[in-house]
C-alpha cells in the first residue's frame, strides 16, 4: 500500500512539473514560432548568398543532378559546403518542387532545428554549474535574441550546425567520466562528424575532442573519439578531391574552394589587415550573441566591445571557477580559424560561440555585482563609492543593452523591413525583364547569383572578388572597388550581362545605386541595357572586341 501511495504521489507531482515545463519551452518558443509565421515567404532569402547557394545545391539533390551548383555557368560540383545539411533541405525539393510556393516548407524545415537548440543550451549551462534558473534565463535570452530568430527562419547552416556541435560537446564532458563507458567517446565523434558534414568549421572538433581526452590521460578515448569522427571527414575530403573544379574561373573557384580562393585572392601582405579586421569583428560582432545592438554606430561599436570583453573575461573566470569544459578548447579552435580567414567575423561565423559568451557575460556581470555589494557594505566612503559605482555600471550596461535589444528586428536585420520588401520588388522587374528580353543561354555577372537564377532561369554567378578591400572602414571605397572590378572579371569570364541592384550587401538604397551606375558609366566594358530605381542591367563587351553598336535601352521595362 505504501508503494502504491508513493507511485501516485509521483505521477501527481510528475504533472504539474511536466506542464511547467511545457509552458516554459512554449513561452521560449513564442517569439521564433511568430517569427517563422510572420516570414514565412522567406523575404530575405538570397540576401546573404550562402542561403541560396544552399537551396540551390539542395534542388539539385531533390532533382537528381547531383551535388552540383546548378546556377553557375559551369555547373562545377560542389565540393566547399559539406552535404548534410543540403540533403536534409533536399526534402523539401521532393515534397513540393516549386519555387518560390515552397519556402513556407523550408522555413518550417529550417525552424524545426530550434527546439533542439535551445534544450541542448539548457544541457550546456547545467554543465557549466549554472543552477536552472539561470540556465533557464540564459536559454530565454539565446531564445530572444535577434540573431536566433533571423537563423531559425533563414536557409542558412547555423541552427543545425551550432545544434551538433552542442550535442557532441555534451557527450564529450560525458564520456570523460570514468564512470561512463569508452562507447560515449566514440558516439561523440559520430556527432562531431555530423557537425563537420554539415559545416566545415566542425573541423576544430577534431582537435578539441583528442585534445580533451588527452589532457584527462584518457588516449584510448581519444582515440576512439577520432575513430567515430574521421570516417565521414575522410569521405567528404575524399570527395572535395576527386571531384574538385580544375578550371581557372574565379567566381566557380569561390564556390567550390574555400583553401585555393584563399590562395588566389590573399597576398601575405594582407595578412595584418585580415588579422586586425577579424579581431575587431570578434570583439564588436561577438556581443551581439549576448545584448545585440542594431547598427553600425561609433557609440554601439564602443558598447559592444565592453560586452564583449566581459563576456571573455566571464569564460575566463568561469573556467577558473568549474574546470575546463571541452567547449572551451573548440572555442579556442574557433577564434584560431577565424582570426586569419579572408571574410569578416562577423554574427554568423561567431554563433556557435552563442552559449559559451552569454554563461561568460553572466559570470562576470555576477562578479561586478558581488563586488558592488560587497564595497556598499564596507564602512568606509572610498569602499563604499566604488561599490556604488560598480553597481551603476552595471546597470547602465543592462539598461543600455536591454533597449538596444528591444528594437524591432527589422533594424537588426534591414532585410525584413518594409523598405527593403519594396526595393526587392524593384529588383524583380528587373528579373522580368531578364526572362523577356534575354535569350536562355545568356550569363549574368551579379552578386546573389542563385536567386537570379531561381528567378530567371538564366545561369549567373558572383564576381569572386577579393574580399580584403572589404575590410576597410569607409564602404564606399569598397562600393568603388566592386563596381570597378566586376565589369573587367565578368569580361574575362564570359559573362554576357553584368547586374546591380539595391539588395546587395554593398548597395543598400537608391543613392548608392545612382553611385554605382554612375561608375560603370565611364566603363568602356559594359553598356547599361536596363534601369531602374532598384536596379540596374549592363551589358558586357568582351575584352578583346572594340565598341559596339548600342542596343536599345529600357527603363523600367520600358523606354521612359
Amino acid at each position: 500500500m505504501e508503494r502504491l501511495r508513493a507511485a501516485v504521489g509521483g505521477v501527481v507531482l510528475y504533472r504539474p512539473r511536466a506542464g511547467l515545463i511545457a509552458l516554459l519551452a512554449a513561452v521560449l518558443l513564442a517569439p521564433s514560432v511568430w517569427m517563422a509565421w510572420r516570414y514565412r515567404a522567406m523575404p530575405q532569402f538570397g540576401v546573404m548568398v550562402d542561403d541560396g547557394t544552399l537551396w540551390v545545391t539542395a534542388k539539385a539533390l531533390g532533382e537528381g543532378h547531383g551535388y552540383k551548383l546548378l546556377f553557375h555557368p559551369e555547373q562545377p560540383w560542389q565540393t566547399k559546403y559539406p552535404p548534410l545539411y543540403p540533403v536534409y533541405l533536399s526534402l523539401v525539393w521532393r515534397l513540393d518542387p516549386g519555387y518560390p510556393g515552397n519556402l513556407p516548407l523550408a522555413t518550417l524545415f529550417t525552424w524545426l532545428w530550434t527546439p533542439p537548440l535551445l534544450a541542448l543550451a539548457f544541457l550546456v549551462f547545467r554543465q557549466f554549474g549554472l543552477d536552472s534558473k539561470v540556465s533557464f534565463l540564459l536559454t530565454a535570452a539565446l531564445a530572444v535574441n535577434p540573431l536566433t530568430i533571423y537563423f531559425s527562419i533563414s536557409l542558412l547552416s547555423e541552427v543545425p550546425y551550432t545544434c551538433l556541435l552542442l550535442a557532441a560537446l555534451l557527450l564529450l564532458a560525458k564520456a570523460s567520466k570514468e564512470c561512463t563507458s569508452a562507447g560515449w567517446a566514440v558516439a561523440a565523434g559520430i556527432l562531431a562528424q555530423a557537425a563537420f558534414l554539415t559545416r566545415t568549421a566542425g573541423f576544430a572538433l577534431l582537435g578539441a575532442g583528442v585534445l580533451w581526452f588527452l589532457l584527462r590521460g584518457q588516449a584510448r578515448r581519444a582515440v576512439l573519439f577520432a575513430l567515430g569522427m574521421l570516417p565521414g571527414a575522410a569521405a567528404w575530403f575524399w570527395w572535395m578531391h576527386t571531384h574538385a573544379y580544375r578550371g581557372h574561373d574565379l567566381s566557380a573557384i569561390y564556390h567550390t574552394d574555400y583553401i585555393r580562393f584563399y590562395l588566389e585572392t590573399v597576398r601575405p601582405v594582407d595578412l595584418p589587415l585580415l588579422v586586425w579586421g577579424n579581431l575587431g569583428g570578434i570583439l564588436i560582432r561577438g556581443a551581439d550573441l549576448v545584448l545585440p545592438t542594431p547598427g553600425e554606430s561609433a557609440p554601439e561599436r564602443i558598447f559592444s566591445i565592453a560586452v564583449s570583453v566581459l563576456a571573455w573575461i566571464g569564460v575566463w573566470r568561469m573556467i577558473r571557477r568549474a574546470g575546463l569544459h571541452p567547449y572551451h578548447l573548440y572555442a579556442g579552435g574557433h577564434i584560431l580559424l577565424l582570426i586569419p580567414w579572408n571574410f569578416p567575423a562577423n554574427g554568423r561565423l561567431l554563433f556557435p560561440l552563442a552559449p559559451l559568451l552569454l554563461a561568460g557575460f553572466y559570470e562576470e556581470c555576477r562578479h561586478i555585482f558581488q563586488l558592488g555589494r560587497q564595497g556598499l557594505q564596507r564602512a568606509a566612503g572610498p569602499e563604499r563609492a566604488a561599490g556604488a559605482c560598480f553597481l551603476a555600471f552595471l546597470l547602465a550596461l543592462l539598461g543600455i543593452g536591454a533597449w538596444l535589444w528591444s528594437r524591432p528586428l527589422s533594424e537588426h536585420f534591414p532585410q525584413l523591413s518594409e523598405g527593403f520588401a519594396e526595393r526587392r520588388a524593384g529588383v524583380q522587374q528587373a528579373y522580368r525583364w531578364i526572362r523577356e528580353n534575354t535569350p536562355p543561354e545568356a550569363t549574368f555577372m551579379v552578386w546573389q547569383d542563385s536567386l537570379l537564377y531561381l528567378k530567371t532561369d538564366r545561369f549567373a554567378a558572383s564576381p569572386g572578388l577579393s574580399p580584403t578591400p572589404f575590410y576597410l572602414s569607409d564602404q564606399r571605397k569598397a562600393l568603388e572597388y566592386y563596381v570597378e572590378e566586376a565589369p573587367r572579371l565578368a569580361a574575362a569570364q564570359r559573362r554576357r550581362y553584368l547586374v546591380v541592384t539595391t539588395t546587395e550587401f554593398l548597395i543598400g538604397d537608391s543613392e548608392e545605386l545612382a553611385s554605382a551606375r554612375g561608375i560603370l558609366a565611364a566603363n568602356p566594358l559594359v553598356r547599361e541595357v536596363y534601369s531602374s530605381d532598384d536596379a540596374a542591367i549592363y551589358e558586357v563587351l568582351p575584352l578583346a572586341h572594340g565598341p559596339r553598336a548600342r542596343p536599345s535601352r529600357s527603363r523600367g521595362g520600358s523606354d521612359q
